[in-house]
């Protein structure tokens, strides 16, 4: 078997187990924030810690199998919206830690983290239709 071939699989997979908690993170930051509830950072930290291990992993994969010879979809839109995923998950937690009240840092935790969905979707819509 090819071992790019492999990572490829592998890093589309973690992809999507990306996807679920970042979308867990946000459902959970709006119930929280409706319900009032004291602010913990526990699903924000686990998107958190995914993130950048999905970025790197796909850097690892990106070069191993040369895909910035692909198509400008993977080449160029893919890496970026992780790029700014993993910048807005970071972002979201730092905001979170400095609001005011536990509403303000759910809200942050939303608001940052939900652009940050957006973003996972174009990139695995980039890559998918690459």
């Amino acid at each position: 078997m090819d071992i790019t071939a492999e990572l490829a699989n592998g890093h589309g997979y973690l992809g999507y187990a990306v996807f679920a908690v970042v979308l867990f993170s946000v459902v959970w930051a709006f119930v929280q924030k409706g319900k009032g509830a004291e602010y913990k950072d526990g699903t924000a930290k686990l998107a958190g810690l995914l993130l950048p291990l999905q970025l790197l992993y796909g850097i690892v994969v990106f070069v191993q199998g040369r895909y910035w010879e692909g198509s400008a979809l993977i080449a160029i839109v893919h890496p970026l919206a992780m790029l700014g995923a993993v910048a807005l998950a970071g972002i979201s937690t730092a905001r979170a830690r400095k609001a005011e009240g536990d509403a303000a840092s759910w809200a942050a935790i939303a608001k940052f983290q939900g652009i940050a969905l957006v973003l996972v979707i174009i990139g695995i819509g980039a890559a998918s239709a690459g």
